[in-house]
């Protein structure tokens, strides 16, 4: 998910012992798939159910029932590094937010994407 050897974030991980290179890319692959889910061109109310459904999901994995190989990283992470539930609640919350904001136009034609100097993920 980390895109590879050309992916500033999993070069960087690199440096990081193997347990805690695994633990950031759960949490990675975790946030990123939560920015998926916002950046999808469908309306708000499809972004906010499959943002409420990845939340159930989280809330399972910390629960100790993980149901997709992201959300077992992840529960793997917190159990070892106390990676919070509320830090990945707050992230969903945020997320949230940006659907219900960006309800009338595609993201794709949001003028701060248009505009943004901040360059596009290549992971």
């Amino acid at each position: 998910m980390l895109g590879g050897a050309g992916c500033p974030s999993y070069l960087s991980s690199r440096f990081l012992p193997y347990a805690e290179r695994r633990a950031v890319w759960a949490v990675y692959a975790f946030c990123r798939t939560a920015d998926d889910i916002v950046d999808r061109n469908t309306g708000a109310a499809e972004r906010l159910t499959a943002l409420n459904e990845w939340e159930i999901q989280l809330q399972a994995a910390y629960a100790g029932r993980a149901s997709t190989p992201i959300f077992t990283a992840l529960a793997d992470a917190a159990a070892r590094f106390g990676v919070p539930l509320h830090a990945a609640l707050d992230l969903l919350r945020g997320a949230g937010w940006t659907s219900r904001s960006t309800a009338t136009r595609p993201i794709a034609s949001s003028p701060t994407t248009a505009t943004s100097s901040y360059p596009p993920s290549a992971c």
